[in-house]
């Protein structure tokens, strides 16, 4: 009744090249010291840090991030 193509999982082409993407990836820059952010770490409501350059945050800057 149907074609065996029929039943294959469609192949979708990216957009975009994983390699190329993660080389323009661009780490956003801590607000405080202006150093690229990779992470935050909050132990707390009220404790926010960047992480490498270990720069305190408020929480509405941890959030923007």
């Amino acid at each position: 009744m149907s074609d065996s193509s029929d039943d294959a999982t469609p192949y979708y082409e990216p957009l975009v090249d994983a390699e190329q993407l993660v080389g323009e990836w661009l780490a956003p820059a801590c607000p405080r010291c202006g150093d690229p952010v990779m992470w935050v770490h909050s132990r707390g409501p009220d404790d926010h840090r960047a992480s490498p350059c270990g720069c305190r945050l408020g929480a509405v800057e941890a959030r923007e991030l």
